[in-house]
């Protein structure tokens, strides 16, 4: 309720100031009370949204540790890639393969005989067939019928087989070449034209390599080589199924080297930046952790969360899950924890990665990276589990923020109540005062009237 201000009638007091002030003075009491339990409420309420943040992102380096065929990827590396390069996929099997290559595959051209530049060949309507393969599709010729015209309208026409460009020998000479989209010896490039104009037929057939007009610019032809002294064949340059799981892009012709030179093996460089990510992940939530709940004792500041037990149990349990033995390794494994593998964590808090160490373990035992990230106790399976237990709904977390909720809006319904009060309170003391300044109001007239009176005695 809004307080009128103004100057009693009767008593010449400023009626309106005195009482609010004395309604400030009421509630300042339990003002200040709900500023601080609101105040508590947010800063612990982002708090806990920075950790579970923290969390997150922590989970995410610690879910692609999960599978067990993190630790297997495979990488095909070859010693020359001016011949070739080549991938491998989960269905390869680490091993080392020569290569030689004798022939590229290559996509058949054709280009007609010279032509003059503003010659035209046949009319608006006519049409080309152009096959590639056996694949034929009609191509219709528009008005410009010049060997620039037929170009566009090969190129302009929908699931053709070749690409159309015309060669000017600047002398004003034109010839029309087309090239097959596709590579391979089957893929073989035939024109027929339907139409009575001799000149359109003709250059058909010097495009043509069943017509065999003219000799044929570029040959269709398979790709040849050998793996492993085996000789293979392929339509394109880029080789799937030969070596299963290994796809080969060939690059250029030569024999294969005295030495393998094609080696599948794991990709070490793909696991070592999937340990750093991790290693780097977990001291990023370690340093949030301790923003978080440090105490300063130079400027006497602390953190959001500093004291807060459930701070340090998350803390605890975390580092306990990440640094404790894993009892599910493979039988016979001298690996049970990062630390073997040379992954550990200091006084601080701070995790760091030996990579000799790493490299030395894997050597030794190719499933002690799985069986200490991936088996069914390993570290990136039971911190997965445990942070799922903080941060998912309904957990440690959101129970804990949906209890900080629950405070500010009781916060908010405490300082709706307290106006009530506050306004019931003013009332009362706007009814008092008022009928005091009446009062005295009523005295003042009485002692003038009594002044009076008295005087003229």
């Amino acid at each position: 309720m809004a307080i009128t201000s103004g100057i009693g009638v009767g008593s010449g007091l400023d009626i309106g100031s005195i009482v609010q002030k004395l309604v400030t003075l009421e509630g300042q009491p339990a003002t200040d009370q709900l500023n601080a339990r609101q105040s508590a409420a947010q800063t612990r309420l982002s708090a806990l949204g920075t950790l579970k943040g923290a969390l997150s992102s922590f989970q995410t380096a610690v879910q692609s540790l999960k599978s067990s065929s993190t630790f297997s990827a495979l990488a095909a590396t070859s010693s020359n890639t001016a011949l070739f390069t080549a991938t491998a996929n989960s269905s390869a099997v680490a091993a080392n393969y020569s290569i030689g290559i004798t022939q590229l595959a290559q996509a058949q051209r054709q280009t007609s005989a010279s032509h003059a530049t503003a010659a035209t060949f046949g009319v608006a309507g006519d049409t080309l067939n152009i096959a590639v393969g056996g694949v034929g599709v009609n191509v219709t010729l528009g008005a410009d019928t010049t060997l620039s015209g037929i170009a566009a309208a090969v190129n302009g026409t929908a699931n053709i087989g070749v690409t159309a460009s015309v060669i000017n020998d600047g002398a004003g000479n034109s010839y029309l070449s087309f090239t097959s989209k596709s590579t391979g010896s089957a893929n073989t490039v035939s024109v027929s034209a339907t139409t009575a104009d001799p000149n359109l037929t003709a250059l058909a057939g010097e495009l043509s390599v069943a017509n065999g007009s003219l000799p044929v610019a570029q040959q269709a032809q398979n790709a040849s080589f050998t793996v492993n002294g085996v000789t293979a064949t392929s339509s394109s340059n880029t080789v799937t199924g030969v070596i299963p799981g290994v796809t080969l892009t060939l690059n250029s012709v030569g024999a294969a080297a005295a030495t393998p030179n094609l080696n599948v093996a794991v990709d070490q460089t793909a696991i070592n930046k999937k340990v750093d990510d991790f290693v780097a992940a977990y001291n990023s939530l370690q340093q949030v952790t301790k923003n978080l709940g440090n105490y300063d004792s130079s400027t006497k500041q602390g953190g959001p969360l500093v004291g807060d037990s459930t701070l340090r149990s998350i803390v605890g349990q975390v580092r306990s899950d990440a640094t404790g033995v894993v009892s599910s390794v493979s039988a016979g494994s001298n690996y049970n924890s990062l630390a073997m593998l040379g992954i550990q964590v200091d006084r601080y808090g701070v995790m760091s990665v030996d990579k000799t160490k790493l490299a030395a373990a894997v050597t030794a035992n190719s499933n002690a990276l799985s069986d200490v990230f991936s088996s069914s106790n390993g570290v990136a399976v039971r911190l997965d589990s445990r942070i799922s237990s903080y941060v998912q709904a309904g957990g440690f977390l959101d129970t804990q923020t949906t209890g900080l909720n629950k405070t500010l809006r009781d916060v908010s319904q405490g300082r709706l109540d307290l106006q009530n009060r506050l306004d019931a309170f003013q009332a009362s003391l706007q009814k008092q005062f008022t009928a005091m300044d009446v009062a005295v109001g009523t005295m003042n007239s009485t002692s003038s009237w009594l002044s009076s009176a008295l005087s003229k005695l």
